[in-house]
């Protein structure tokens, strides 16, 4: 909360107490008018605004009411709520329409001018909600931006954010040796965070093993450390349940023996991305099937073209055309949207 960067990425476990936090740094900047312009909250969809306004930040106001609520003015909308001289819009960062690379905007947000914009589960948001969400900070000296999620699909979303970030993780100190463990390893694959990290003892118990003496760790007894130093304006932080100090490692032990889905397993209690390595296509791969011939307007044929309707926009129609090629099973010339 007290970081001071420009941005903030925050790839995360679930349940890790990152959007109090960032509400809390949200009301504390506004109470004393830090960010005059107002802040953009942004949430998946239009009923997750709903809900945090209503079950979350409303209970916030009014069990704090001496120290938070006094600042805070109700304006008959679950969606705006005025904090100090500024405004705090809760918003959806979900997109009405993308047509033929075109961005259309929604409406929620447009004419809202702010300092500060958080997306909170950004990997549920259009990806394309940034550039819109820089057009609402465009008259602000201040700019700052965060990004909060649990992670999808690697270098995407919140995880394509944190690579660009200076990549802190959680590391904490064993009172018994002095050395640091980080019980999010990125080293470590899934199943070694389980046989060297949280760690089944002789008598049954399970603890969180210092990877030097082997010894329970305290990881409340921690710090953040950063993996590259050469970024310095960026602040990303990545931490999954082990590093948790209230979750029970037997449960989360038990829970990933015996999890019939390894997938949501890793990306909601690890926060790391997954993705089934069958299923993973690299850049390299993709760069590999593609020439220099850009696209083709015309060709001498024969050719054969596969076509497809464009979704909700019917009278679009997605093009592909292809023709024989003498060594390989095929060659795309045109990929188009066309009326």
């Amino acid at each position: 909360m007290r970081v001071e960067t420009k941005t903030v990425t925050v790839r995360k476990a679930t349940q890790m107490a990152f959007t109090q936090g960032a509400v809390l740094k949200v009301l504390h900047a506004m109470i004393h008018r830090r960010w005059p312009k107002g802040c953009l909250y942004l949430f998946p969809t239009q009923d997750t605004v709903t809900d945090f306004s209503s079950s979350r930040f409303g209970p916030l106001i009014r069990d704090n009411q001496e120290s938070i609520g006094i600042h805070v003015r109700d304006t008959n909308r679950v969606n705006l709520k005025r904090v100090g001289d500024g405004f705090l819009y809760f918003r959806s960062g979900r997109l009405s329409q993308e047509i033929q690379g075109q961005t259309k905007t929604s409406a929620g947000l447009m004419s809202v001018p702010a300092d500060h914009a958080v997306h909170d589960e950004y990997d549920l948001m259009s990806q394309r909600i940034d550039e819109l969400v820089d057009g609402r900070l465009a008259k602000s000296e201040i700019k700052t931006k965060a990004f909060l999620s649990n992670p999808s699909i690697p270098d995407y979303g919140i995880s394509a954010k944190f690579d660009e970030s200076d990549q802190r993780y959680w590391f904490a100190k064993c009172e018994a040796c002095g050395v640091w463990t980080c019980f999010d390893d990125p080293e470590l694959p899934e199943e070694q965070i389980f046989t060297k990290r949280i760690v089944e003892q002789p008598d049954g118990s399970v603890i969180r093993a210092c990877s030097n003496c082997g010894r329970a760790v305290d990881v409340r007894l921690g710090q953040w450390v950063r993996y590259r130093l050469d970024v310095h304006d960026h602040a990303g932080f990545t931490i999954g349940r082990p590093s948790a100090s209230w979750v029970d490692p037997a449960a989360l032990l038990q829970e990933f023996r015996t999890t019939r889905d390894i997938g949501n397993f890793i990306r909601i209690k690890l926060g790391r991305p997954y993705i089934e390595a069958e299923n993973r296509l690299s850049i390299a791969e993709v760069l590999a099937c593609c020439g220099n011939g850009g696209i083709s307007d015309w060709d001498t044929g024969p050719c054969y073209m596969g076509l497809d309707q464009g979704g909700k926009e019917k009278d679009l129609l997605h093009v592909v055309i292809g023709k024989k090629h003498p060594t390989a099973n095929g060659q795309y010339i045109h990929l188009g949207v066309h009326k």
